[in-house]
């Protein structure tokens, strides 16, 4: 995959919301600019198995410029 480092997508399984504090955090991160939102949405979280694996299976990744080849605004 061209200019991605990553192609794939990270699948959570979220059960009595334990992984609501990560979620969370990465949102505030994103929101802080310290990671680009297509990013954040490699992770992909469901409550239900089968949900989560149709998530995973739909999951387009997006070619995004590396940080070095950006210009500075």
């Amino acid at each position: 995959m061209k200019d991605s480092y990553h192609g794939k997508p990270l699948g959570l399984l979220e059960v009595n919301g334990f992984c609501s504090k990560l979620t969370g955090f990465l949102d505030h991160i994103v929101g802080e600019g310290f990671v680009r939102a297509p990013h954040r949405d490699m992770l992909q979280l469901s409550e239900s198995a089968h949900n989560l694996l149709d998530a995973l299976d739909e999951w387009q990744p997006s070619v995004q410029p590396k940080w070095a080849e950006q210009k500075p605004s």
